[in-house]
């Protein structure tokens, strides 16, 4: 079965108090649960726990600092999988152990058709500098023609992001109160892997993509590249 995307949640707090908790959802067993997290606070923006659904939630790689300038921005994707999911419905509790951020956003995206041993590993993190209106993830040659890639996006205001053409979109949530965006899409076939976006007035952004292993491919790993775009001013 080939890998298929959907969007199942999302939310945005603009005063969140933790722990934090998205709404009901349900999530499909041994499917891939991809939660993309973008959280903003004036100091050191502190990794959140996740808990939910009996599954053991585990960070993509390394996280893509987008923003230092003034408010911090930090986007993180996690990754969860359970072939019995419970209690199913269920939230996913984000948790900040020293303390409440000022502003977050979330999505939640799930994967079926995936190799349920290791649908996604490896990382890799790059940071540049300077306000952009695009941003490219360059990612190493894709293991598998069956595979596919995920890529989330977090910029500094409340604006549409569009994403490269082929890409299907999953999901957008914008927070106007904080002025930050956090926005996911996928692709199957053709394979890219240079995912893009573009956004219509230059801020900071960051992007994390992910190869996706499908459920039949012959390569061990798939692999998870994240790029940060950091603006000075």
């Amino acid at each position: 079965m080939a890998i298929l995307g959907s969007n199942i949640g999302c939310g945005i707090d603009s005063s969140p108090t933790t722990p934090v908790s998205t709404a009901s959802i349900t999530v499909t067993a041994n499917s891939l649960v991809l939660v993309a997290v973008a959280v903003q606070d004036s100091g050191s923006v502190e990794e959140p726990t996740l808990a939910g659904f009996g599954i053991t939630w585990t960070k993509v790689g390394i996280e893509a600092l987008y923003d230092t300038a003034g408010q911090q921005g930090t986007l993180w994707v996690f990754q969860g999988l359970n072939a019995s999911p419970s209690p199913n419905p269920d939230t996913i509790d984000f948790t900040f152990a020293g303390g409440s951020p000022e502003g977050m956003e979330w999505i939640v995206d799930e994967f079926s058709g995936v190799d349920t041993t290791t649908p996604v590993a490896d990382s890799k993190t790059d940071v540049t500098g300077g306000n952009t209106d695009n941003l490219t993830v360059q990612m190493n040659s894709l293991k598998d023609a069956a595979n596919a890639v995920y890529c989330a996006w977090a910029l500094d205001d409340d604006q549409a992001v569009t994403v490269e053409s082929g890409f299907i979109e999953l999901e957008e949530a914008q927070n106007s109160s904080d002025s930050d965006t956090c926005r996911t899409m996928w692709k199957l076939t053709p394979q890219d892997n240079s995912p893009s976006c573009t956004i219509g007035d230059s801020e900071h952004i960051g992007g994390v993509a992910v190869e996706i292993k499908d459920s039949g491919a012959s390569t061990p790993t798939a692999t998870a590249h994240q790029l940060a775009l950091k603006g000075v001013g």
